[in-house]
């Protein structure tokens, strides 16, 4: 016959066996009087800046993607000759190559909590992987321009570096939302899963068109600046439950779009050139139908495989489709090394 003490550790085992562990607490959200990230300084250059007085076009460069900032530039111009592009960047460097330019207004990223960074160090574009710290660093800076924007009254249409408009915005976006622009299409789901018996994050992913940060259009409404601060707390303080290898800017915008915090739209997958989504608009590549060319989901070393398709596009030296052509054959050449 077991002893007292035994039968009275008995209740406690059975507990540490089967009752469930304690939900961890959520991060606190961003507090209610959230800082202004804009300045005087800012305020003018925005003013400056504005197409049409309503909207801020802006870019983030590095030293690494300069040449591809400058062919989404191209394109940018090409479609808004009169209108200027607001560049930020890390680098003195870049703000020093795009001086004079009458189409760009360059310079320094400004520094905040939630932005810091040494503009003089020579190994940042060494450092900056998808996924790392310094790519986290490069998207909190991001963010929180949008952010400034955004709190000064005015829409800001973010364009990666590796992307180029093909189509006026004004002509494509219905300009009624609070966030309008590039989406992945669902993921089919996993082999021989239950999709009803799967966690809600990727059931949101399987069903439904996944906002992509890249290229898209934010508008300066009270949801979108709210979300926005939830979103730059989230990557610095911590996000839900979320790990921290986990908290990128894009996987935090569409879960508080999985909680429909900001209402969206995006542009029709046969529409919209984003690299994930080549299957469905590949054969409207070459009618003018496409909005947008965009690299996501493609890993950094073939990026200057799609400049070449974009510089081959801008100049029509020779043939688009044979442009292209060569751009599918570097992928499948890539995916077949593994």
């Amino acid at each position: 016959m077991p002893g007292r003490s035994a039968l009275l550790l008995l209740p406690l085992a059975l507990c540490l066996c089967l009752c469930p562990a304690p939900a961890r607490a959520a991060p606190p959200g961003p507090p209610a009087d959230f800082p202004a990230l804009g300045n005087n300084t800012l305020l003018g250059v925005f003013e400056r800046v504005a197409v049409r007085n309503t909207t801020v076009f802006l870019l983030l460069a590095d030293a690494a993607y300069e040449a591809m900032t400058r062919v989404t530039l191209q394109y940018f111009h090409r479609l808004l000759p009169r209108d200027r592009v607001l560049v930020i960047t890390m680098s003195p460097a870049v703000v020093a190559a795009f001086r004079g330019d009458p189409g760009v207004h360059a310079m320094l990223a400004p520094q905040s909590k939630f932005c810091r960074y040494r503009p003089d160090d020579p190994a940042w574009d060494a450092k900056k992987r998808f996924g790392n710290p310094a790519f986290h660093k490069i998207a909190r800076c991001k963010q929180s321009m949008i952010l400034a924007v955004l709190q000064a009254g005015y829409n800001a249409f973010w364009m990666d570096s590796d992307s180029i408009l093909l189509r006026d915005p004004w002509e494509v976006l219905p300009f009624r939302h609070s966030w309008e622009g590039a989406c992945m299409v669902p993921l089919p789901p996993p082999a021989g899963m239950n999709l009803a018996a799967m966690d809600p994050r990727i059931q949101f992913r399987t069903r439904t068109r996944r906002p992509n940060v890249g290229l898209a259009l934010w508008r300066s409404r009270e949801d979108t600046i709210r979300a926005q601060q939830r979103l730059l707390w989230g990557m610095t303080f911590g996000f839900k439950d979320f790990p921290k290898n986990e908290l990128q800017d894009e996987f935090i915008f569409q879960e508080m779009l999985r909680d429909k915090e900001v209402s969206t739209w995006c542009v029709p997958p046969e529409h919209d050139g984003l690299g994930c989504n080549h299957l469905h608009w590949e054969a409207n590549l070459y009618t003018g139908r496409i909005w947008s060319l965009h690299a996501a989901c493609h890993e950094t070393h073939k990026k200057p495989v799609w400049l070449h398709v974009y510089a081959r596009w801008w100049n029509r030296t020779g043939s688009l489709k044979s442009a292209y052509t060569e751009y599918r054959a570097a992928v499948r050449h890539v995916r077949r090394r593994g």
